[in-house]
């Protein structure tokens, strides 16, 4: 087994999102293409909504694959003004 950057060498990669679950406000975690457009935005809309942070995880072996899902509409959300 290699060693994954961001791990404790284990082969449980859920340690990270357990451990920002209690100070975020959401998490998103994103294995496939198919789901990132829709898990990113609804991520950023909650934080922007909420004022809080959120956890956002990426897969490793997607980071480097362009995905069409930019050319399709955002999750919309409105903000109240302050």
């Amino acid at each position: 087994m290699t060693i994954l950057h961001h791990t404790i060498g284990l082969p449980d990669f859920t340690q990270e999102l357990r451990c920002f679950q209690p100070v975020t406000c959401y998490q998103a975690v994103v294995n496939n293409l198919e789901d990132a457009h829709e898990l990113i935005d609804t991520a950023i809309s909650t934080a922007l909504k909420e004022s809080k942070p959120v956890y956002i995880s990426i897969s490793c072996n997607l980071v480097a694959i362009p995905h069409p899902t930019f050319s399709r509409e955002p999750v919309t959300f409105s903000l109240a003004p302050k």
